[in-house]
């Protein structure tokens, strides 16, 4: 009843005052015994004790030790129901907000030292996780925009001994097999705007420097290949740590390779979407193709290309748009004639309107490119592994480019441009033979294409034999 609340509010008011005055610390008792309470209770839906708890549990638990800990994040039936969740959180976030930074360190510690000692699964993960992060918001270690805060530089102090990394990555680990579970084994790695708790744990250890961040890697990569939930989640965490640091993660490590470029072909999508910090290096270098096509310019991206491949090859479009636009008829200046080559058709007579005829050019998209800009986009594409450009290439726009080869050679062709076309010619057959000897499969499938907006009756392959370019080694 509201008068039994009223005498428990007078006995806990006077815990508090008494332990201000005197030197006990009857408050850790009274937390521990009153959420134990709350825990077991069978009105724990109500809206009355819900809201006592919510005030009095921060009040009382501001210098508590591990005994209330230990109840605090016990996983129990009741603290996984829905009902239960919210009002769980709130607490754990109120004890987190009134707590000192020394006690909240203290408590930290502790978390990481039960997980080291492996103490942890009577615990709850995601409420372990929701006390360590609380503090914290994604945005100050994700947005190099934002200083430091001293919350952020407090929990890099914490996570920074090696012992206490791993056991911060064996937590989000245990938070993931719970996320997992718990969307009834479908997960989500979009992890865009609403990333869970235990994917900001990692990618908060990942921010510390690159022996951390490589430690962590090495640890998720151990628990690869899996066909439990391990395979399903981790591939695509490690995906987003890299995306975020990429700069910073080491990548020697052929396993690891392995990882990143599988998790890339199973979310094509979501890999494209995400924004990585070299995305606009690579954007803006591979628009400037056009002007600056040779030398330093094709050199750094190349560079991009050979160190982060799987960042470069989310921008064949661009490549793809580039030499698109090169080969569009347009009004072109004296710099741009340079190495251009224009051929057209055979001067045709047409009629005017007053009975006589005028002499025709007839010009079109491909009868006018530039050499030295197609041969330096295969260039690049030749600096990509094989195992990168012929497989996740395949989803993020390399048969786009591709298709732009084979329209120009035929069109070439068509208008006996072929000494004009030789050396693209030479350059691009090579290319398609390593496609063929590294990925068959998808070669063969991309053979079988036909270009609808060009010749939609014939097939990839049946315009790369009237362009007389065959995919075996004689």
């Amino acid at each position: 009843t509201s008068q039994n609340f009223e005498r428990l509010e007078i006995i806990l008011q006077n815990i508090v005052e008494a332990n201000q005055h005197e030197n006990c610390n009857n408050s850790v008792e009274a937390a521990t015994r009153l959420l134990n309470a709350y825990f077991t209770s069978s009105d724990y839906k109500s809206s009355i004790l819900s809201k006592f708890v919510l005030i009095w549990i921060p009040i009382l638990a501001k210098e508590c030790d591990e005994t209330f800990w230990r109840v605090l994040f016990h996983r129990n039936v009741k603290n996984q129901l829905v009902d239960m969740v919210d009002i769980h959180d709130m607490i754990i976030a109120r004890y987190a907000s009134l707590s000192t930074m020394k006690h909240f360190v203290a408590c930290q510690l502790w978390i990481l030292n039960e997980i080291k000692e492996s103490r942890h699964s009577n615990f709850c993960p995601k409420l372990l996780l929701r006390f360590l992060l609380c503090k914290i918001g994604q945005c100050t270690f994700l947005d190099i925009n934002s200083p430091p805060s001293d919350e952020y530089k407090s929990y890099l102090e914490v996570l920074k001994p090696k012992d206490r990394t791993e056991s911060a990555v064996e937590l989000a680990l245990c938070g993931a097999q719970e996320w997992f579970t718990n969307s009834n084994g479908e997960s989500n790695n979009d992890f865009g705007s609403n990333i869970p708790q235990w994917m900001l744990l990692l990618l908060l250890i990942g921010s510390i420097d690159k022996k951390h961040l490589d430690l962590m890697a090495g640890i998720i990569v151990s628990k690869l290949p899996s066909n439990a939930w391990e395979g399903k989640v981790l591939p695509g965490a490690l995906l987003k740590v890299y995306a975020t640091y990429p700069m910073s993660m080491s990548l020697s490590g052929g396993k690891l390779r392995g990882v990143l470029v599988n998790a890339s072909l199973e979310t094509p999508q979501k890999w494209l979407d995400w924004e990585t910090p070299l995305d606009e290096q690579c954007r803006s270098s591979l628009s400037l193709m056009s002007i600056n096509s040779v030398s330093g310019q094709q050199q750094m991206i190349i560079d991009v290309t050979k160190k982060h491949p799987l960042i470069a090859i989310k921008h064949l479009k661009i490549i793809a748009d580039v030499l698109s636009n090169d080969a569009e008829v347009r009004q072109i200046n004296d710099v741009e004639v340079r190495g251009r080559h224009c051929g057209k058709y055979e001067l045709l007579f047409a009629q005017n309107e007053f009975g006589g005829s005028v002499q025709v050019k007839v010009l079109h998209w491909g009868t006018t490119f530039t050499e030295a800009l197609w041969l330096s986009a295969l260039d690049i594409i030749a600096s990509f592994p094989d195992e990168v450009i012929f497989t996740c290439g395949c989803k993020m726009g390399l048969h786009l480019v591709l298709n732009l080869y084979i329209k120009l050679l035929v069109i070439q062709g068509d208008i006996g441009g072929a000494q004009n076309i030789k050396r693209v010619r030479n350059r691009f057959e090579s290319i398609l033979k390593k496609f063929y000897s590294s990925n068959r499969v998808s070669c063969d499938t991309w053979l079988q294409e036909s270009l609808l907006d060009f010749q939609k009756d014939c097939k990839v392959i049946d315009l790369l034999d009237s362009c007389d370019i065959s995919l075996q080694e004689v």
